[in-house]
């Protein structure tokens, strides 16, 4: 993936993040972020599923 398509994965896992924001972000950095929101979405589902909760999960990059 290329920073562009990292950037619109990261927005669409976490809303709140900004695309001026993250551009000042290294390919690297994202990649590593987008993996860290994958992993607590994955994990967030698994700990709610068929709880009848709903988890809501904020992260913010870790550099």
């Amino acid at each position: 993936m290329n920073k562009r398509e990292l950037i619109e994965q990261i927005m669409k896992l976490n809303r709140s993040a900004r695309r001026e924001f993250l551009e000042g972000f290294s390919e690297r950095e994202l990649r590593d972020y987008l993996d860290q929101l994958s992993a607590i979405n994955v994990s967030a589902m698994w700990s709610t599923a068929g709880s009848g909760t709903t988890a809501a999960v904020a992260a913010a990059p870790v550099v």
